[in-house]
Parts: C-alpha cells; sequence; structure tokens
C-alpha cells in the first residue's frame, strides 16, 4: 500500500497533528468500519501456495486485493464492524460460494484487532513526537509558536513550519501530498474554467487559436490537447476551430485584390495599357 502524508495547508503545521498524520498515513485506524475497512487481512487455505511458504497468513492486503474484494462485496451481504456471529457466517458462506473470487478468505476485524491497531497508531505518534524532540536538541530543526517565536518540542501549541516538516518527512523516506500545492492548482484549474466560459463565442475562438499557435511556436507536441484542457472544451472542438480559422484566412482576399466601394457602387479601376 502507498503510503502519503496528508501535509495540511498554511505555513505552520501543528506538531501534534504532524505526528498523527504521520501515523494516519503509516498505521491507519479504522474508521469508517464498513466493506474493505472490516477485512483486517487474508488467510490462504493450507492447499495453495502462499507468499512464504507454509504460512497460511494473516497476510495485509494490497491496492490489487482490497480493489478485487471491492468488486465482489456487491454481489455479497452488507460487510460492517461488529456484526453478529450469525451474520459473520452468512457472509463467510456467501463469499467461499462465488465463483470469481481470489484464492484467499478475508479476515475479518474483530475487538482485539481495532484495540491493536488503535493502540500501533498510538505509539506511532509518541515515537514521532521523540524524533522530533531529538531532531530539535540537534538542530535540525525548530518548533515555533503561532507568532513564530521559538519553542520547546514539548510545549503544547508548538508548530513546525512547513519547510521543516517537509524536510523531516523527506530525511525519513515518507512521501507526502501537499494540500497546498493541490489547493493552488484547484484555484488556478477554477480561475482558468471561468474565464474561458466568460469569453463569447468569437472571443473564445480567438483565444483558443492564440493559445494554440503559442504551444506550437514552443515546440510543443501535444497543443490540441493542451487548448482543450485549459479552455474545458474536447479536442475535436480544437481542431475545428484552428482548421475553420485557417480556412477562413485563405478566403479572404489579398491587399491588391480588394474592391473598392463609392456611393455603394464598385468603382473598377481602368485598365493599364
Amino acid at each position: 500500500m502507498l503510503i502519503r502524508v496528508k501535509l495540511p495547508t498554511g505555513p505552520l503545521i501543528n506538531l501534534w497533528g504532524f505526528c498523527k498524520s504521520i501515523a494516519d498515513a503509516v498505521s491507519p485506524r479504522y474508521k469508517s468500519l464498513e466493506g474493505v475497512d472490516c477485512v483486517s487481512g487474508k488467510i490462504y487455505p493450507p492447499d495453495v501456495q502462499t507468499p512464504i511458504f507454509g504460512i497460511a497468513g494473516p497476510y495485509p492486503l494490497d491496492e490489487a486485493d482490497q480493489q478485487a474484494l471491492s468488486n465482489l462485496l456487491v454481489q455479497l451481504p452488507r460487510l460492517r464492524y461488529l456484526m453478529p456471529e450469525e451474520e459473520i457466517a452468512s457472509f463467510m458462506k456467501a463469499y467461499a460460494s462465488l465463483a470469481d473470487r481470489p484464492t484467499w478468505t478475508p479476515q475479518l476485524l474483530t475487538k482485539e484487532t481495532v484495540i491493536v491497531r488503535k493502540l500501533k497508531h498510538d505509539q506511532v505518534v509518541d515515537r514521532h513526537l521523540k524524533a522530533i524532540r531529538q531532531e530539535h536538541i540537534s538542530g535540525r530543526l525548530v518548533p515555533v509558536d503561532i507568532d513564530y517565536v521559538p519553542v520547546e518540542a514539548e510545549q503544547l501549541g508548538a508548530h513546525l513550519t512547513r519547510k521543516d516538516a517537509i524536510a523531516y518527512l523527506e530525511r525519513h523516506g515518507l512521501m507526502y501530498e501537499d494540500e497546498e500545492i493541490a489547493k493552488g492548482l484547484k484555484q488556478d484549474a477554477l480561475k482558468s474554467e471561468a474565464e474561458a466560459q466568460s469569453l463569447s463565442g468569437d472571443e473564445k475562438k480567438a483565444a483558443i487559436v492564440k493559445f494554440h499557435a503559442e504551444l506550437k511556436a514552443k515546440g510543443d507536441n501535444s497543443p490540441s490537447k493542451k487548448t482543450a484542457i485549459e479552455f474545458n472544451v474536447v479536442e475535436t472542438y480544437v481542431r475545428r476551430v484552428i482548421r475553420e480559422t485557417k480556412n477562413a484566412k485563405k478566403k479572404e482576399p489579398s491587399p491588391g485584390n480588394r474592391s473598392v466601394y463609392k456611393n455603394g457602387k464598385e468603382v473598377v479601376p481602368p485598365k493599364r495599357n
């Protein structure tokens, strides 16, 4: 499973909340407790080759396992936590009867596994808090309060600057999702869409032609596709606008062949001898 720590927006990140975000990614607690979230692992029958020879499991579910199980759940009784024993038995019987099911059997959550996962999550939070304190002592990062005044790492209300938080994750090999960047990209996309929609038909076509030409001038290999994304239209529409514009330019008379009119009548220039 791909582990990504979610970084909130803002220049300062609450230190405890930062450690909790790491724990949510590394060792998430059970939340919705419905569907796939009610499965803690997979177990193989004795006659099936297992990832580790001779060990039936349980093994953790990877993303492919979760997707496969999600596809099957629509054919099965509702899966939730906690379920009475008779409902668990009914679910497992229905699962075993499916012809297209995986070779493994899902291990359902129990009270014990939920408690163990919560304890593990809290331990991960505490361990990262201790690690950050050590990094503070060694001078690798500096916790601050909301006024950017340096404080002790264990102080209530301590924060990390965004730069320090990202550096900490990268030092420990943790990938992250930056909501600050995602928010900016979304705002840019909404702005571009609003600007495109505010243009009249002719203005929009002219803007499409100009944007497309600028991309081509830069040597872009997919100007039509990128123009379609920029103006929130289909790619075939972009090509049609470009084609119509080119055809219109071909039909325009050259400056030397344009007719001159006076009082509504065409003036024919005298022939040269």
